[in-house]
């Protein structure tokens, strides 16, 4: 509750001990028992401060194998008390890395917030909560009250784009990727997200142009581009490059709030690498674009017939991938850094002074 004044009750506290200490006389063990308690209540008021520069370092390091030691300790410092700006980190991650009910609880209570910065990037944080509890209209909603209240992000961009897209307005979809790109909110989900809308207009040609142009850019950090980059291959029968982009994909970072989580590229992987069931596979992924794209697996038939070729008979051939007149403007810019399908919680300039200071 008072995450935020924890600064200024310490420097009462020490203020209030130094008056007492010095225009009070009072004998030595008195003052050292009124020091030593100050000393007690400043650490505990400092451990929230403690816990959070701990996970902010683990975060910073994406080392994946400590991610719920990372949770742990935002959760701890959640309930010692921090400030609103890193409550909101803090639930944003928890959602997104551990408990879903937790992080909903912790950003729920930041949706008021008198701030408005606070206020709106916890209700986009929020909306990923439903929708990953498949409340597509409420994870809407969120959003477009914060987009009502005048604040723009591209992950605001990111979430609807993805939530029009996954309850099939297309219409929608499309007007947000269009304002998107005009705002020149640029970013690796949004070309990906993108690429998705062409792949179910049959448009296969231009999603191969923009997934081919953004890996030769960057390297993705959430599973979904190299899913949909694996579709496009297996669309022209080449086997070989889509298990080529699984394998990576499996390099990902994969959190609550993508499409595709480790266990569907590895069953993917496994269905194609088979002789057995490759054809299966292949043909059955194939029949199902929109199922995939939405993060889900289809049903697969099996077939009997073996497949010992990487590259399937009977399949179109595969063009070279440049990108048409009517591609979006969104790739006529370099993107230079990568993003994952969330809310930012890189820590800026201000953040790292007020860590180092306070870890």
């Amino acid at each position: 509750m008072f995450g935020k004044y924890k600064q200024g009750i310490s420097v009462i506290i020490l203020i209030t001990v130094f008056i007492l200490v010095v225009a009070i006389p009072l004998t030595n063990i008195i003052k050292l028992i009124l020091m030593a308690a100050a000393l007690v209540v400043i650490a505990l008021n400092s451990r929230g401060n403690a816990y959070y520069a701990k996970a902010n370092k683990i975060i910073n390091s994406r080392n994946m194998a400590r991610m719920n030691e990372a949770v742990v300790l935002y959760m701890k410092a959640v309930k010692a008390g921090i400030s609103t700006n890193y409550q909101l980190m803090a639930g944003t991650i928890i959602l997104q890395y551990g408990d879903i009910e937790e992080g909903k609880k912790i950003l729920s209570r930041l949706t008021n917030d008198g701030n408005k910065d606070i206020r709106c990037v916890s209700k986009l944080s929020l909306s990923m909560y439903y929708w990953i509890k498949k409340d597509l209209n409420k994870a809407i909603d969120l959003c477009v009250e914060t987009k009502d209240e005048g604040y723009r992000n591209h992950n605001l961009y990111v979430n609807l784009a993805t939530y029009y897209l996954c309850s099939d307005n297309q219409k929608q979809f499309q007007k947000i990727v269009k304002e998107a790109s005009s705002n020149n909110m640029l970013s690796v989900p949004l070309i990906d997200l993108q690429a998705a809308y062409y792949m179910l207009q049959g448009n296969w040609n231009t999603a191969g142009g923009l997934l081919t142009k953004l890996f030769k850019q960057v390297t993705p950090s959430f599973p979904d581009p190299y899913v949909h980059m694996a579709q496009i291959k297996l669309h022209y029968g080449n086997v070989k490059d889509a298990i080529e982009y699984l394998k990576s994909g499996l390099d990902s970072i994969f959190s609550n709030t993508v499409l595709f989580q480790k266990k569907e590229l590895e069953d993917m992987l496994r269905g194609l690498e088979n002789e057995d069931t490759r054809l299966a596979w292949a043909e059955g992924i194939n029949s199902s674009t929109r199922i995939l794209i939405n993060g889900k697996l289809p049903e697969i038939e099996p077939i009997s017939k073996k497949c010992s070729t990487l590259l399937l008979p009977g399949y179109p051939a595969e063009p070279d991938f440049k990108l048409q007149k009517d591609t979006p403007s969104i790739m006529a810019r370099n993107v230079n850094e990568d993003d994952e399908r969330d809310v930012d919680t890189d820590l800026n300039e201000q953040d790292e002074i007020w860590l180092k200071k306070h870890s």
